[in-house]
């Protein structure tokens, strides 16, 4: 029987700093981060397969349930801001396929601005993940705004 002194323990952790809990956390994080990746993959490979119902019902029954997922079920705070993002990416992706099953016609920049204007509800809890996905949503908005406004118009005064 091997007994481990102090030393040993205390380098070891040096090492590693993380517990196992908290482990298991990350792994929680990046399965569900990995799900929600796989469900935008499974709409895009199969989208001239699906029927349009189909279309229509899978961002947003999974929005509900990861909405209610991190309202209801998660006791850990890296799991409800993760249930957060992924509420978040299934909100873009719900009006994503909204557009175009119905082609509205609509620029690009207004699916992004709509998607950062709904974001906000998201962040009345702390939740870096659905910030940055704020941010990020926002900033394309502007991005796509300008960039079609101010060089549409410039090619057109000159």
């Amino acid at each position: 029987m091997t007994v481990i002194s102090n030393k040993a323990t205390n380098k070891h952790q040096l090492f590693y700093p993380i517990q196992q809990a908290e482990f298991i956390t990350h792994l929680q994080v990046l399965g569900f981060s990995l799900i929600a990746v796989s469900i935008l993959y499974l709409i895009a490979a199969n989208w001239l397969m699906l029927p349009k119902f189909v279309q229509l019902a899978i961002p947003p029954f999974f929005l509900v349930f990861s909405s209610l997922a991190s309202v209801f079920l998660s006791q850990n705070p890296r799991l409800t801001q993760t249930f957060d993002a992924i509420s978040g990416l299934m909100l873009g992706l719900s009006l994503a396929v909204i557009g175009q099953v119905y082609q509205t016609g609509a620029d690009s920049y207004q699916l992004f601005l709509v998607w950062s204007v709904l974001l906000l509800p998201w962040l009345y809890r702390p939740n870096i993940a659905v910030f940055i996905l704020f941010a990020v949503v926002s900033h394309l908005a502007l991005l796509l705004f300008f960039e079609h406004y101010v060089v549409v118009t410039a090619l057109y005064d000159t």
